[in-house]
């Protein structure tokens, strides 16, 4: 049987004109969010500041603008990742900005999986947080530390300042200063024996998979992690009253390096960090919200390195880049 040569070059280029609709839909999916963001022209209506929360009440159209902050912003950013990769301070970076007065937003390898460690205990505080609303006794449910003499901070670099210790009862509030404040995994272990399924919806709610806690094989993007963050500023997931709580441990994490150490020291920065290892190496995260004066902003950073110093100081030097650049882009008429 003979071959139609003619026929089979134009499927030859049907296929590969396909293929390259394919592999252009792919390459440029992973910006759509953040575009469509900035050019659909819908602007965040919030309640007003209210101590660390400014509730969302709706969006609404306000035309098809695109901020002029956001392109030059992220090109410095990504110079300065740029530089830090090849200086081999970090192996993998990935940064989350968005302005949480009017959305502009941006993100830098976001795409990137880490394994969040100890960032889970902000959801896990959500979690809680949420079953206070309907059972405010809950909170002050005695918890006591009598499972053996086990130190689940023992392979922690960043140790613990204070840490929930065998023997002791706490109440549960106590539990969610120690697991927050000083980033204790006895306490998050205590509380998560008894709570895990509190925290559960949570993550199902803003549309991320529910982790395997007894696993600890978790992994999050810098962008999805960002989300309940968000959703503590803007009231929408927890109450004001239980928003402000959340906010108020955050804003008291004694861990000053990272992302606070990048801003002024009269500047509250309400965060959560977070350090592991891995078989790819040492990971520091650290995620938060920057008060800057009548225009705070969501900042984070997650890293991946040899060096957990070096990773600390990677996160302070983008922190710092960061504030400097908002406060020159506010000041400008």
């Amino acid at each position: 049987m003979e071959l139609n040569k003619p026929k089979l070059r134009m499927t030859a280029l049907f296929l590969f004109a396909l293929a390259c609709g394919i592999l252009l839909g792919w390459l440029l999916r992973d910006n759509w969010e953040d575009s469509q963001s900035a050019a659909s022209g819908e602007k965040e209506v919030h309640k007003g500041q209210q101590e660390f929360i400014n509730p969302l009440l709706t969006c609404e159209d306000v035309g098809r603008e695109i901020s002029r902050e956001i392109r030059p912003f992220k090109s410095i950013v990504q110079q300065k990742i740029d530089a830090i990769l090849k200086s081999g301070k970090a192996k993998h970076i990935s940064v989350y900005f968005r302005d949480l007065n009017n959305g502009p937003s941006f993100g830098i390898n976001e795409k990137e999986f880490f394994s969040p460690a100890s960032l889970l205990k902000v959801p896990t505080l959500m979690g809680w947080l949420k079953e206070a609303e309907k059972n405010p006794g809950i909170l002050q449910k005695k918890i006591t530390y009598d499972g053996g003499n086990f130190n689940a901070n023992k392979d922690q670099i960043i140790y613990p300042v204070a840490e929930a210790e065998y023997g002791k009862t706490y109440t549960a509030e106590e539990l969610l200063y120690l697991m927050i404040v000083c980033s204790d995994n006895n306490a998050l272990l205590l509380l998560g024996n008894i709570g895990w399924s509190f925290s559960e919806k949570i993550y199902s709610e803003i549309g991320l998979p529910t982790p395997e806690f007894t696993t600890g094989n978790y992994q999050i993007r810098v962008k999805d992690y960002a989300a309940f963050f968000r959703v503590l500023f803007n009231a929408s997931y927890l109450n004001e009253e239980m928003s402000n709580k959340a906010f108020d441990m955050l804003a008291s994490v004694d861990f000053r390096k990272g992302l606070v150490s990048g801003v002024p020291n009269d500047i509250k920065v309400a965060h959560k960090f977070g350090e592991s290892t891995t078989p790819e190496g040492k990971q520091l995260h650290d995620c938060g919200i920057v008060y800057y004066t009548n225009h705070p902003y969501l900042l984070c950073v997650l890293t991946n390195g040899a060096n957990i110093e070096d990773l600390i100081s990677v996160v302070s030097g983008v922190s710092s880049l960061v504030f400097d650049e908002v406060a020159h882009q506010k000041a400008l008429p």
